[in-house]
């Protein structure tokens, strides 16, 4: 089995550094790093100034390299300029309409606000209607990344002018940077030759085994866990290289939303409670996935989500249904939710940001969803917090589009306090607000629409276009939009990544309770259930021939057991609810897999339930995933049946906070963990090379139900009594 390699985060960082920097084109790792270039004065009496164009480097314009993809029918421009010495310098540019002159949009040497307006200038409606569209895409469905011929990506570009698209899971590199470049190939043959951006929620995290086409890491709660900016920065450079690998230039992330209602599903993609320390974390996410302390070339966009915080959900409600529709602040706290937006602004010239899907009840804003709002997003964002990025609709905002049938389902679906009206109203609403981009929306017809019926101008749809082109020009797509296939396989999940992802989940691993039972001997018998199917000859094969350890199928066996677990998890339809897409109702609020007080005042019907030592509940509501609670159980009146001597160890895969009084005292050993694979949790387990937990809580974890009912959502670690306080872990 291959095992964990040293990594030294600084020599990997310069590594990437210098990797990164040649996409960049004017950035050059080595001793003349600090060398000033002699600053040369141009016919026009001028040199290039950094507020200009982003291919200017100390006052002299550095050559970016152009690419034309192979089969386009496109040219390239060259113009020769004699600087104050005498000296002829010859610059290349893509002739990217066919026309034979360069148009300022081409113009490389001219700054990304000028090239943007020329842009727009001569892009029909149809064009500017569909350049604000971001829909997911189809994705590789090809070994080789071709485009079949019935695609529905094609005629998306050809179609309907589509030039950025959401891929939700990237497949092997090879086949999945052809795919994007594919793309690119069609928008390059266009009449404009309008590049094709790609964009990806986080994906680097993981919980379980796959074996995935780039590096595994924790989810954003591990890194914040692990609570070091070194790491932080590392994944950054890493997962930046990856994804640049395999032509992905935009990601929806990081979350800047801060983890203080433990309710809420969607903590696992934070990275803690604590808004100072989080603000620092993003800081250095977006200047490690951007390039540096703004967007630059070959950086990825950042979209920074969900402005202007997301974490006080009422009651823990998810807001893609109507008990979900409010962030709340019973706590005064809302400037906490958004100073770490505020730093993401400020400090990291962060190049998107993705508005939240609630309505903020607590506050002086109009009473509809941030998408909408215009208080929010161009008086908070824009004139107070200096936010000079794109906005991107969260998916769904305006209504469900089902391509199979071609329309947008009827239903409000996350356009809350606009609900009824037009889609062609809520588009101009979120427009005027100051919206860009509309993620996931479908159509053209109703764009349009929205300026033929008045709800927004043409130079609304001007603006919304410049503002977004910014960022196209700025990262360098009109030169080259091309990953390189080849490299892409030896760059994702290379060894030396695989080898820091391994280092974080170690260190993201929290230990809670420890009854002289670990580190465990090299030569224990040991039973074990991983994330998989158990104990059987795959991870026999796998824990023998990594650990020295004998594997017994028997508990009573065994000298250790461990037994990895998940959080409980709810999936109920709430008679109240409609339903749309398959999508059945909000998860149970309940942090315990046996809810004593379920939510019955929404129309939950409760039961009895006995677990497996025959405890009776009554009138309660079960997690849907209670067999991870009965494992545990279980395993425990094997032992104690047995009268044997197996000391049981728990791993709890958290993607929230969980409350553990329904087993921590029949346990000998707890770990919490957040995206490790089984690899990462043995290592601890055996203590390999020496190892030692260090990760700490990214929050508390409340002793009780009835705790957290009592907190108040915006108020980070506020239950009275918490079974484990935030920045607990102990250690070997």
């Amino acid at each position: 089995m291959q095992k964990n390699v040293s990594v030294s985060f600084r020599a990997l960082s310069m590594m990437l550094f210098c990797f990164l920097s040649l996409s960049m084109l004017f950035t050059a790792c080595g001793d003349d790093d600090d060398k000033e270039e002699e600053v040369i004065t141009y016919p026009d009496g001028t040199t290039c100034t950094a507020d200009g164009s982003v291919y200017c480097v100390n006052g002299v314009y550095a050559q970016p390299e152009i690419v034309i993809g192979e089969g386009v029918a496109k040219n390239k421009l060259t113009v020769d300029v004699t600087d104050s010495k005498g000296t002829t310098v010859t610059y290349t540019f893509k002739d990217l309409n066919g026309n034979g002159a360069l148009d300022d949009y081409e113009d490389w040497r001219l700054s990304v606000s000028e090239r943007a307006a020329d842009l727009v200038s001569k892009m029909s409606l149809d064009e500017k209607a569909g350049f604000i569209n971001a829909p997911s895409i189809a994705g590789v469905k090809t070994t080789d990344g071709s485009l079949p011929e019935n695609s529905t990506d094609i005629t998306d570009i050809t179609d309907s002018y589509r030039r950025f698209g959401m891929l939700s899971s990237p497949g092997l590199p090879q086949a999945t940077a052809a795919y994007i470049n594919n793309l690119n190939k069609l928008c390059e043959a266009s009449s404009l030759g309008i590049p094709f951006v790609v964009s990806t929620n986080p994906v680097h995290g993981t919980n379980n085994n796959a074996t995935t086409s780039i590096s595994q890491w924790p989810f954003a709660i591990g890194l914040g866990a692990v609570s070091d900016l070194e790491v932080t920065k590392n994944f950054a450079l890493i997962a930046r290289a990856e994804l640049s690998a395999l032509g992905i230039r935009c990601l929806f992330g990081p979350v800047a939303d801060l983890a203080t209602e433990p309710r809420w599903q969607r903590i696992n993609e934070t990275m803690g409670s604590d808004s100072e320390t989080i603000a620092e974390h993003i800081v250095e996410l977006i200047k490690g996935f951007q390039g540096g302390d703004s967007l630059q070339p070959g950086g990825i966009i950042c979209t920074v989500k969900h402005f202007p915080g997301h974490g006080a959900q009422v009651k823990g409600y998810d807001s893609h249904y109507a008990l979900g529709q409010y962030v709340v602040n019973p706590g005064d706290n809302f400037d906490e939710h958004v100073y770490p937006f505020q730093k993401a602004f400020a400090e990291a010239n962060a190049a998107g940001s993705m508005p939240c899907y609630s309505i903020y009840k607590d506050q002086d804003f109009e009473q509809v969803a941030s998408g909408f709002n215009e208080e929010i997003l161009t008086n908070l964002g824009r004139e107070q917090l200096g936010f000079e990025g794109f906005y991107t609709s969260d998916w769904g905002l305006f209504g469900i589009y089902n391509s199979g049938y071609g329309m947008i389902i009827p239903g409000s679906y996350a356009s809350w306090g606009v609900e009824d009206l037009t889609p062609e109203a809520k588009i101009g609403k979120a427009i005027k607000a100051g919206m860009d981009q509309l993620g996931g929306h479908g159509t053209l017809d109703d764009i349009k629409g929205a300026i033929t019926e008045g709800f927004m101008s043409e130079d609304d749809l001007d603006r919304a276009c410049v503002t977004i082109l910014r960022s196209y020009f700025t990262i360098g797509m009109f030169e080259n939009p091309y990953a390189d296939e080849a490299a892409a396989a030896s760059i994702c999940n290379s060894e030396t990544n695989s080898a820091a992802g391994l280092d974080a989940m170690h260190r993201s691993m929290v230990l809670l309770k420890n009854s002289s039972a670990l580190p465990v001997s090299a030569s224990a018998k040991i039973y074990y259930e991983g994330n998989s199917s158990g104990t059987d000859n795959v991870f026999a094969n796998f824990i023998e021939g990594g650990y020295e350890a004998e594997v017994v199928t028997d508990i009573t066996q065994a000298d250790i057991a461990v037994i990895r677990i998940s959080g409980p998890s709810y999936s109920t339809f709430y008679p109240t609810e409609p339903t749309f897409m398959g999508y059945v109702g909000p998860s149970s609020r309940s942090l315990q897999y046996i809810d004593e007080a379920p939510d019955t005042e929404y129309g939950i019907t409760p039961a009895d339930y006995t677990d497996p030592v025959g405890v009776l509940y009554e009138n309660v509501e079960i997690a849907g995933n209670i067999d991870q609670l009965e494992k545990v159980l279980n395993a425990r009146k094997a032992i104690d049946d047995a009268s044997a001597a197996t000391k049981l160890i728990v791993i709890v895969n958290a993607d929230r906070p969980v409350v553990v009084k329904e087993y921590v005292d029949k346990v000998d050993g707890l770990f919490l963990t957040f995206g490790a694979t089984d690899e990462a949790v043995l290592d601890m387990v055996f203590a390999y090379e020496g190892l030692k937990p260090s990760g700490k809580l990214p929050f508390e974890l409340p002793s009780s139900d009835a705790e957290v009912e009592a907190q108040l959502e915006d108020v980070a670690d506020d239950t009275l009594n918490p079974a484990f306080e935030a920045g607990f872990g102990l250690t070997y």
